[in-house]
């Protein structure tokens, strides 16, 4: 479906530690399942799992992407709510659920990928544009999915491939989860001009990270803002890379100083990197800084995409047409999804957002177009009554102590603030000189503001740092 009809047969599509495919291969599979079928499809960043992605969108099949950290129950309740046709993943995930869960039929697809089916039930009829089912988050059990359509992912990938500059020479490293809208993306858009994806389930913290990037002729490399906190501590300014072109990176603001770090980087060796903004209900892309402008517009998200449009609304609704003036965040395009699912009848649903979506978000943009977040509507708290946005603390403490991994939560006038330990240790920074620089700099009193030491940073299925857990500490 996305691979161009000039693509060799003979050309490497997906290639991982285990399992290598061309592009011939991948259009011999088969689900064996009718078109229009429901799958619940678990997702890890491996060949296989790339392959049933692409299989099921080939063949018509909706695939739920689930975490393969989900539990058998979760997975079994999953498949329950949706009343699906079958369970697509990997053996020993299926060893599991056999346990709780009655298959009337297996079948092997890919390496260790199996199509389980499940018995037979009645359900509506599946809305003839639906592709394929995303998560708004990880491995956390809800039932709550971004519906996507096939005009979604398909205008999508040619606009990242377009704005991105991608030939078939690429080779990326994806090492972002398949049920993370970033790392489908990067999958279709690579798929769309006939590259070869390399894959690996492991992150910037393991060795096979490392060992792909130097050994692998990887072109390109994305991440969140925590993969790249973390490959900055762990020297990646101190390698260089001969066939490493370009960086992306999304799911989270870039603090300014790493974003001149990757910039000064990325510029030094001749490396396209791109600031990205977007969400799951978009499709994964809505906007990019262009590489030229990375390290002159720090903080930035840059612009919207092709055939997209960004605009900012006041409490009102009222569009804000003036520089600097803080607003919510809406997006225009063909990359908007249809709209939410929660249950199995909800995948009868037609195009409920219409193309365009109120992202929560808020922003403002400067005198040349270029838009900045400055927080989530629900992550502001008030100090004292003042309105305190908590990205921006965390973007205050980040300049002043640039070691620190950090993140800021709490409520109203109960500010907190979480640092990990190792990196208090090695900055030689204590937990009061953050408490005395936050009540100088905000000027709120310091019975207001708790600043703790934690182990470690925790992060959900994305990479992204779990707030819920945080507040759980």
């Amino acid at each position: 479906m996305f691979a161009p009809s000039t693509v060799p047969a003979s050309a490497i599509a997906l290639q991982d530690s285990s399992l290598e495919l061309t592009y011939g291969q991948l259009k011999k599979l088969t689900t064996t399942l009718p078109p229009r079928s429901v799958v619940l499809l678990v997702a890890p960043t491996t060949t296989a799992a790339a392959a049933a992605i692409l299989t099921c969108l080939r063949e018509q099949v909706v695939a739920i992407h689930s975490s393969n950290n989900n539990s058998a129950a979760v997975l079994a309740q999953l498949a329950h709510n949706y009343q699906v046709d079958a369970i697509i993943a990997p053996a020993d995930v299926l060893t599991e659920l056999k346990k709780i869960c009655t298959f009337t039929h297996t079948s092997t697809l890919v390496g260790d990928f199996t199509v389980a089916k499940l018995p037979e039930h009645h359900r509506v009829p599946v809305y003839e544009h639906l592709a394929l089912l995303l998560p708004t988050s990880g491995s956390t059990g809800s039932s709550k999915y971004v519906r996507i359509s096939y005009e979604n992912l398909t205008q999508h990938a040619a606009t990242i491939a377009d704005y991105l500059h991608l030939r078939p020479q690429e080779r990326p490293l994806l090492s972002l989860p398949l049920f993370y809208s970033y790392g489908v993306s990067i999958l279709l858009s690579h798929i769309h001009v006939g590259a070869t994806v390399v894959l690996t389930p492991s992150s910037v913290m393991q060795a096979e990270y490392w060992h792909f990037l130097k050994d692998k002729d990887i072109t390109s490399i994305s991440g969140v803002p925590y993969s790249y906190a973390m490959l900055l501590r762990l020297g990646l300014t101190r390698q260089t890379y001969p066939h490493l072109t370009a960086m992306t990176q999304a799911g989270g603001h870039l603090p300014a100083f790493q974003q001149q770090a990757l910039a000064t980087y990325a510029q030094k060796h001749g490396i396209r990197f791109y600031v990205m903004y977007g969400q799951t209900e978009a499709t994964a892309r809505i906007s990019y800084l262009e590489p030229d402008m990375a390290a002159r517009k720090l903080g930035s998200m840059g612009k919207a995409i092709a055939h997209g449009e960004l605009y900012l609304v006041n409490d009102k609704q009222e569009r804000i047409t003036t520089p600097h003036e803080e607003g919510e965040l809406i997006y225009k395009g063909p990359n908007v999804a249809l709209g939410y699912a929660f249950k199995a009848e909800d995948l009868a649903l037609g195009d409920e957002w219409q193309g365009v979506l109120h992202t929560g978000d808020v922003a403002y943009f400067d005198e040349d177009g270029y838009f900045f977040i400055t927080g989530r509507l629900k992550r502001f708290i008030k100090l004292t009554g003042q309105r305190t946005s908590l990205t921006s603390v965390e973007d205050i403490l980040s300049q002043q102590y640039p070691q620190l991994v950090l993140a800021a939560g709490g409520s109203d006038d109960h500010l907190k603030v979480y640092i990990t330990q190792d990196s208090l240790q090695e900055s030689g920074v204590t937990t009061s000189d953050v408490l005395m620089f936050l009540h100088h700099r905000l000027s709120v009193h310091p019975s207001l503001m708790e600043v703790k030491a934690i182990e470690q940073m925790p992060l959900n299925d994305m990479s992204k740092i779990s707030y819920k857990k945080l507040e759980e500490l």
